[in-house]
């Protein structure tokens, strides 16, 4: 108990706290872009994949040109 109760009364300098705050807020903020960068990044892989698809289900020329492609024979 002795600790914590003298931890309490050390006193923190107004600017001191203020740069916590701000880097706390600074890390927040770019823990919420990132996430926002990482779903923009699968919105786009999926948007790309479904075109993908349907253009091969769609367009026969593009079927064609797959079906000689080993790998994707089976789409």
């Amino acid at each position: 108990m002795e600790i914590s109760e003298s931890i309490n009364k050390i006193e923190v300098p107004e600017e001191v706290e203020n740069y916590i705050k701000k880097g706390i807020e600074k890390g927040r903020n770019k823990k919420i872009l990132q996430k926002k960068k990482r779903m923009l990044s699968y919105a786009a892989a999926s948007i790309l994949i479904i075109f993908f698809v349907l253009s091969i289900r769609l367009s026969p020329s593009v079927a064609a040109y797959v079906s000689q492609i080993r790998v994707l024979k089976q789409l």
